[in-house]
């Protein structure tokens, strides 16, 4: 008799109903889907997407790397890497002080640094496959730029004295 009381006194247990065996995975699934494309649009737009811009933010983050290698640059040296871009510089009097190969967007380029009156400046060659939308001109507080488009490939002109965009762009065309 005091099994069946106690046997009583047990409340009916419920049984989950079967919407919620399925929809707390389903709806935790679907916040982590959300989050993750919030966060890769987000990640995505914090990148340059021009030409100008992306340039910018290579100068300033290659500077003090720049100024601990720049050494006079070989005209050679410099002409076989502009030739992987079908491009040479004929005639050339200025010193060059910088010549590496970077990425623009995740595309071969080249970064040179020409020495100038006033210090130096910055010159990219950057293919046209580069996934840059094309900007003429650019600038922000410290630097001013110009970009050139070639046959095979835009050459982006950076320097913090315009005096450097006058003559140079014409040199380089």
């Amino acid at each position: 008799p005091m099994l069946a009381e106690r046997l009583l006194q047990i409340p009916a247990q419920q049984q989950p109903k079967p919407l919620r065996r399925w929809f707390t995975p389903l709806a935790l699934a679907a916040s982590i889907a959300l989050v993750s494309v919030l966060g890769l649009q987000l990640y995505q737009n914090s990148f340059a997407t021009d030409l100008g811009s992306h340039a910018l933010a290579h100068v300033y983050h290659e500077n003090d790397y720049l100024q601990q290698h720049a050494h006079n640059q070989p005209l050679s040296e410099v002409n076989l890497k502009l030739a992987d871009f079908s491009a040479s510089l004929q005639d050339w009097q200025d010193e060059i002080i910088y010549a590496r190969y970077c990425t623009f967007q995740g595309v071969r380029s080249l970064h040179l640094a020409v020495k100038t009156a006033t210090g130096y400046a910055t010159v990219f060659i950057v293919p046209k496959e580069a996934e840059l939308d094309f900007v003429a001109s650019f600038a922000d507080k410290r630097y001013q730029g110009l970009t050139l488009a070639m046959s095979k490939a835009n050459v982006v002109v950076v320097s913090d004295n315009a005096d450097d965009l006058q003559y140079l762009p014409q040199k380089l065309a």
